[in-house]
């Protein structure tokens, strides 16, 4: 029986959120009744965020920390949530949710991402067989 590494609640539960912020977008274009790009803006991001925060959650429970590359990348998605209403010209509502969710997305992933790079070490480098 295989004993997995000691895991980071906090990490996982980081990425478990980020990825609910995310699944919000993709919600969020069903809810506001989002049309074009706005509509496909909202479920591809937010769709990624799912994946990649997932992800990290995953690299958090098997390793005991996130991994920085995927959460650094969701965190970027986040800040193209927070401009993609003003890229867009959205409507208010639909603008204050998008900025709310990106930010949450950016800080939550952005702070995983940092956290993650810094368990794995200035070099980056990630463990052996994962």
């Amino acid at each position: 029986m295989e004993v997995l590494p000691v895991m980071s609640d906090s990490a996982q539960w980081v990425s478990i959120v980020s990825a609910l912020f995310g699944a919000w977008l993709v919600a969020s274009a069903f809810v506001f009744d989002l049309v074009g790009a706005t509509y496909w803006n909202g479920i591809v991001v937010g769709a990624a965020v799912v994946l990649l925060a997932g992800y990290s959650a995953y690299r958090s429970r098997v390793t005991g920390t996130g991994n920085a590359w995927s959460s650094g990348l969701a965190a970027l998605l986040g800040l193209w949530a927070m401009a993609a209403p003003v890229v867009y010209e959205a409507a208010t509502t639909t603008t204050w949710s998008s900025v709310a969710s990106g930010a949450a997305i950016a800080v939550l992933s952005g702070y995983e991402a940092y956290e993650a790079r810094t368990a794995t070490g200035a070099s980056g480098a990630e463990s052996p067989g994962v």
